[in-house]
């Protein structure tokens, strides 16, 4: 009785995980390059975020770091 009841458990709790998870929220498009010469600022986190002016990473937040 006691194995039954602890599947019972088992199997409420795996049923109800994917009920409770979000959506994974849609990844912002990729910063492209600049077609201009000028300085370059990347997300350290997310390699493809690439800028001609600094700011932040729209996917993670991160601050972009000047490309050497």
């Amino acid at each position: 009785m006691r194995i039954l009841a602890a599947l019972s458990v088992a199997l409420g709790f795996l049923l109800s995980v994917p009920a409770c998870t979000e959506p994974a929220p849609k990844a912002a498009p990729a910063v492209q390059a600049p077609a201009s010469q000028g300085q370059q600022y990347y997300c350290p986190m997310d390699k493809d975020v690439v800028s001609d002016k600094p700011g932040k990473c729209p996917k993670c937040g991160m601050r972009l770091e000047v490309r050497k």
